[in-house]
């Protein structure tokens, strides 16, 4: 979007929904060679998730020797949180003579600064299984300069 002359704004805005979170064992079976799954005796969803604690984790059981857990692929009651990120632009050109320009920018990425999370952990041998334990990057801001002849 023009502002004036030789200036202009620019925006991107991302949204990404909450995605299902496959929970497994950590070790392979050896009938398939794919992940083992628990049994689940319970809803694992949280009405107040927090990041200490994204879903019920009180639910997930080791299945017997020799047998499959009855856990579903993903989990469609448990969800890893969305990611929202607005990031804008500006930039001026400067003219100096006819073969002289001079682009000044400056880019703001998650201007806003939203903690967007990653999924939680959902190894069930992991001591960190239902837990939050990072984030995606907090605002950067940069500035270029670009001369072109």
């Amino acid at each position: 979007m023009k502002l004036a002359p030789g200036l202009s704004l620019m925006s991107f805005s991302q949204e990404r929904l909450q995605s299902c979170i496959r929970i497994r064992l950590g070790q392979k079976r050896q009938a398939d060679r794919g992940n083992q799954r628990p049994n689940v005796v319970g809803d694992a969803k949280l009405s107040n998730p927090t990041i200490q604690r994204w879903f019920n984790t009180s639910v997930f059981q080791q299945p017997a020797p020799f047998t499959f857990g009855n856990a579903p692929r993903y989990m469609s009651t448990v969800r890893a949180p969305g990611l929202q990120q607005f990031d804008i632009g500006i930039q001026k050109w400067f003219y100096w003579r006819e073969i002289l320009r001079l682009q000044f920018r400056a880019e703001m990425f998650n201007a806003f600064n939203r903690a967007n999370f990653y999924a939680p952990d959902a190894n069930f041998n992991d001591t960190a299984f239902g837990r939050i334990s990072a984030t995606l990057p907090p605002r950067d801001v940069q500035f270029g300069l670009k001369l072109y002849w």
